[in-house]
């Protein structure tokens, strides 16, 4: 049965460990973000498992059922105030507040839609951020499953461009350029799929004029970057197998380089996963639910 393995494939079973074991190693990590990165991907695999278990859904709605929802929330919440002692206030109530919303709805704030995260928020008494976060961990193993969601592919190149992920239609999380020949992929938020991008073009727009891109990092860090798009006022962050030491999983990346986010931030830029008031909404809807 290969489902189960796509799943243990997109929440990182492959590389997480060794991932783990370079930052512990090196000490450039704190060890509650190792742990919580761990944990929530062992949550995620067995959400996947569970649902390729299940009979077949009756539709193509990529909502999911809402008493999976509600236990994958409730599991997820607990994950990440086990491992994240500062969050456990904002969550406290997290699950039985999500769990009164349309299942709908709380899709459409996993999307980052603000009227959505407003009323999570609202009705939770969650930080919209922290809403947010527990939304997406926690209904990615339903978009993955329902969207087929993989792993970087050399096989994907030459690519087509797409800024929006050609599985689900969600926005780009962060990207990684892969060994030995630097690829750049990037990965889904929403359902975790991973695909082919040019490695010098915006993400968030397509502008690909060098002029207007330019990447930092900090110093004896330049595994870890963050490309801005002067176009557009985006920031992509992305690491570098090559330099790194070996493969790489995004959702623990994206942890490990929250001070990159801190700085562009700082300079006026918005990150690559979140929408803009510029964004071509119509083209988003054509594309929300995948290309492929």
């Amino acid at each position: 049965m290969q489902e189960p393995d796509r799943g243990h494939e997109v929440f990182g079973a492959p590389v997480l460990g060794a991932s783990l074991q370079r930052y512990r190693r090196e000490g450039r990590a704190a060890p509650e973000l190792l742990s919580l990165a761990a944990a929530l991907a062992a949550l995620q695999v067995e959400l996947h498992a569970e649902l390729t278990d299940a009979p077949p859904p009756q539709d193509a709605s990529p909502t999911p059922p809402a008493d999976w929802a509600a236990d994958a929330l409730r599991r997820t919440a607990d994950v990440v105030a086990a491992h994240s002692p500062q969050s456990v206030p904002a969550l406290a109530g997290f699950a039985a507040g999500a769990a009164k919303l349309e299942t709908g709805l709380l899709a459409a704030a996993a999307r980052g839609e603000a009227p959505a995260v407003a009323e999570v928020a609202g009705v939770t008494g969650a930080a919209p951020a922290v809403a947010v976060y527990v939304l997406r961990a926690a209904l990615q193993p339903h978009l993955a499953w329902r969207f087929g969601a993989g792993s970087a592919c050399a096989g994907d190149l030459p690519f087509p461009v797409r800024q929006y992920c050609p599985a689900c239609g969600g926005r780009p999380l962060m990207g990684k350029h892969t060994e030995p020949d630097g690829h750049r992929f990037l990965r889904c938020t929403l359902c975790g799929h991973e695909w082919a991008y040019p490695r010098m073009a915006c993400p968030a727009c397509g502008e690909s004029e060098q002029a207007k891109l330019e990447s930092f990092f900090v110093t004896g860090d330049e595994g870890h970057r963050a490309y801005l798009c002067a176009t557009c006022k985006r920031y992509t962050k992305v690491s570098d197998e090559r330099l790194l030491g070996g493969r790489v999983y995004l959702p623990l990346e994206d942890m490990v380089t929250l001070h990159l986010d801190d700085l562009a931030r700082e300079r006026g830029y918005t990150p690559v996963s979140e929408d803009g008031p510029d964004d071509p909404e119509q083209g988003r809807k054509v594309s929300q639910w995948g290309e492929r």
